[in-house]
């Protein structure tokens, strides 16, 4: 394992401006070099995710004004793929505002009141129907339902991370499963999917602003702070993330939510 130290060196003299020795302290800046790798990788990351559907965007802005003569269904069909590119950008953009205001310090404004956990889970999964042949969503939930005390917006917020995580790293496609257990004073949601997986030591990072596994450019798109969002509504709630990975074999992820909240922020 690598560490890097600071050095500084201050050097001692006699009365009459002799050498007469040297104090070197060392500094270990491993932790800080690492962050500002990651928030550089995270510029050109980011830049990336959004130079991408911008010139979608603009593309087929141009091909309609200046191609009148097309067809209602393939303007349709343009609209579609300019809007979709625009959803994305405007999720990029809500996670680096989340972003900063979680690293100001001012958190994110909660309104805790009854969210049935089992209804959000469908409304999710239901956005993402276009992805649902490649990705085929398995339910288990309760019959009688699941209420939780949340906030239902952030509470779709850590549904959407997931599932569209689990997508995402699904590359080649295979079953996705979204399960809630209801427990007496809690709720365990899981999301399981068929994917790539993570390593041991990538899933140490998982919580990491900026990280990803592979910040390559033919890695899977991605700005690296969904699961630190995630982390941080999860806690918002009094509630704790458990992942399990497998390389190769996929990845799950428990989020566990108490039913009630002993003090709403």
């Amino acid at each position: 394992e690598e560490y890097i130290y600071q050095a500084r060196v201050t050097i001692i003299r006699g009365v009459r401006g002799g050498f007469r020795g040297c104090i070197t302290s060392l500094h270990d800046v491993t932790e800080q070099r690492r962050v500002e790798r990651m928030k550089s990788e995270f510029v050109s990351t980011a830049a990336h995710e959004l130079r991408t559907p911008l010139a979608t965007i603009m593309g087929y802005a141009d091909l309609m004004l200046n191609s009148p003569e097309q067809t209602k269904d393939k303007l349709r069909e343009y609209l579609e793929l300019i809007l979709s590119r625009a959803e994305h950008l405007s999720h990029i953009v809500s996670d680096l505002l989340d972003i900063s205001r979680i690293e100001a310090g001012e958190g994110l404004k909660l309104v805790f009141q009854p969210c049935h956990l089992d209804l959000l889970c469908k409304e999710v999964a239901w956005a993402h129907e276009d992805a649902s042949e490649r990705h085929p969503i398995d339910f288990d939930l309760p019959t009688d339902g699941a209420v939780v005390e949340a906030d239902s917006y952030a509470l779709t917020q850590v549904i959407e991370n997931l599932l569209s995580n689990a997508m995402k790293y699904s590359p080649n496609g295979g079953r996705i499963r979204i399960s809630l257990v209801a427990g007496k004073d809690y709720c365990d949601l899981s999301v399981v999917d068929q994917g790539i997986g993570m390593s041991p030591a990538q899933l140490e990072h998982i919580f990491d602003k900026f990280y990803r596994a592979n910040s390559s450019d033919t890695a899977i798109p991605g700005t690296g702070l969904g699961m630190t969002i995630v982390k941080h509504l999860v806690d918002a709630h009094h509630g704790q993330v458990l992942i399990e990975s497998v390389l190769g074999k996929g990845t799950t992820v428990k989020i566990r939510l108490p039913r009630t909240q002993m003090t709403a922020e």
